[in-house]
Parts: C-alpha cells; structure tokens; sequence
C-alpha cells in the first residue's frame, strides 16, 4: 500500500454522506505497500480501509469485491467490502475507482515465527477450499504474458548485466513450457501475493488476509510456490528452512499435495521468484511518484532466483526426500 493521491476529511464529504458508517474522525495515509493509495479512516463506529485504484486493469474490481462477499459469508478471515445507501460497492474519487473494506484486528507478523508461517499455509488452503464455490474466474494478470511484456521493457537496462538477463529469459521459457503449460496441476482461485505484510496476527494467532488486488484463477501449487519464497527466505534472499518447511506443513495438512505437484515444486518456485524478481525491477528502473510510496529492491528476489537454480533439490527443505 502506498499513497499516490491526497485526501482530505473534507474531500470525502459526499463519498462520507452515502455511507452509514458514522462521523469521520481521522484519515491517515499508510505507506506500505506499492500499488494503490490507501488511507485509514476512523470514524465514530470503527475503522475501516478506504483505497483508490491508481492504474492498471480496473475491470477486476467487481469481481474482487465480490470474492471477498464470498469468503466472508464462508467465515475466512477477509477484508469485507462496505457498501453505500445505494448498495454500491465500486466508487469514484478524485477520478480513481475506490473502494471501502472493513478494518481487520491484527498486526503484520514481526518477528517472523515458524507458527506464523504453519497458520499462513493452512489460510492459504483454506482460500483456495473457499473460492471452489465462486464460479467466476479470472486471469491471472501477472503470469507468462505479462512477464514477456515486462522482460522486453526491462532488456535494454539489462544489457550490460548479461547473467541477469540470461537467468531471467531462461526462468521465463521454463515457466511457459512446464508449469503453466501443465493441464492437470489442481487450479482455481488464490491469493497470488499471501506475503507476511498481506497477513495480520493476533500474538502468534492469525487474524485475517488482506490485499486481494492480485487473486486470480492459477495453479494451486503456484500460489503455495509464491508464499513459500515470501516466507521461506529472508529480506536478502537467504533461506529460512523452518520457515518453508512449516508453512508447506500447513498448507498440505490442509490440502494434500498430489505426486504432479510435488514433482513440479522446483520448477513453481522459481516462477514465483521471476514473476517479483520482474516486476520489482520494473518499478525500480520505472518509478510511480506518490506522496508516500514504497519500491521494494528487487535484489533480494533476484538472489533467491540464483538459489533456486544452484539447489534444485529445494523439495528436500520441506521435509521430503
């Protein structure tokens, strides 16, 4: 999250007037995160989370919106979508979609805890059981096609970093050719972006997930792979095997992994480390303005995506042999 569009308490007047939500107290901008703008709003009755969709696809948000109901009404732990008197949940300001969600208890997980990353496998599960029932799917917006299209903006910068480049192309045919060409891997909706800052913790009990801006119809393992790398390394790209391995203990008590999965792992991982390997070079070669934003360094990324390709026998740091 990130704040690229100023707000008032005064400029959300109109917007406040066609909600039941109580008397505006405060609006505070939250700086972390990377696409959208987000602020915090109390008011007399609660807190809720108010986002402006700054650029890209927009389509989705009726969709998203409208997964989230899902979720909720199947009790997981989710933002929930707050519509107005006109039971709108989709708004405009300041010319940008935006969006009010409820407040979630809980702060993000720090320190990081192997209990931490066992809850977050098992949530995964649970979002992947949850979503089997919403027969509505969507594309995957940052999957093989986006990472060409990404790949070739990015070329020209990388042009005197041949290893990088090289390891990105590689990375790039692989994930074409064996994970997301694969038609019998378990699929459906997930996540796509379940790192530890899109969780919130209670102590060391899970209170929700939060940033479902990237949630999309992909392989099942895929998404496993994408939390995996989040959790399972740390902020220089090292591994944490605990972590990994806890986080893959809970998801799989959940969701047994099937023979297909368990073969594909390696190759998942390294998907999910080039899919953010891409797009954090793409927003450090090519930086958004805002009033508060936060570019993460794709460096660590790119470590991890050398690791996964020097220790190919990564299914050996989930405890299996």
């Amino acid at each position: 999250m990130s704040v690229y569009t100023t707000l008032t308490l005064a400029e959300l007047g109109p917007f406040l007037a066609r909600h039941d939500i109580g008397q505006p107290l405060s609006l505070e901008g939250i700086s972390a995160g990377v696409v959208n703008t987000n602020y915090r709003l109390t008011t007399s009755r609660g807190i809720y989370i108010l986002t402006l969709i700054e650029s890209g696809e927009r389509d989705y948000l009726p969709w998203m919106l409208a997964l989230l109901a899902h979720y909720r009404e199947r009790g997981v732990p989710c933002p929930l979508p707050i519509a107005d008197n006109r039971r709108q949940m989709l708004h405009t300001l300041k010319n940008r979609p935006a969006i009010l969600v409820s407040f979630l208890d809980g702060e993000l997980p720090n320190p990081l805890t192997p209990g931490h990353a066992w809850q977050a496998g098992r949530l995964l599960a649970r979002l992947h059981h949850g979503a089997q029932s919403f027969d509505y799917p969507r594309e995957n917006p940052l999957g093989p096609v986006a990472w060409r299209s990404i790949l070739a903006q990015l070329t020209p910068m990388l042009q005197e970093d041949v290893t990088t480049l090289e390891l990105l192309q590689k990375t790039l045919i692989e994930s074409e050719t064996v994970l997301f060409c694969h038609k019998t891997l378990p699929s459906g909706i997930g996540h796509a972006d379940l790192f530890p800052d899109n969780t919130l913790f209670d102590g060391e009990v899970l209170t929700g997930a939060i940033d479902f801006h990237y949630a999309c119809t992909l392989p099942w393992i895929y998404d496993l792979a994408i939390s995996l790398c989040a959790w399972g390394f740390d902020e220089e790209g090292a591994p944490r095997p605990k972590m990994m391995s806890e986080l893959w203990r809970g998801y799989a008590e959940a969701r047994p992994i099937d023979p297909d999965e368990l073969q594909i792992v390696p190759v998942a991982m390294r998907a999910a480390a080039l899919r953010f390997s891409l797009t954090r070079l793409r927003d450090f070669h090519f930086p958004r303005q805002g009033l508060q934003v936060t570019r993460k360094n794709p460096a660590a990324f790119l470590r991890l995506l050398h690791w996964l390709w020097e220790n190919p026998s990564i299914i050996k740091q989930l405890g299996h042999p």
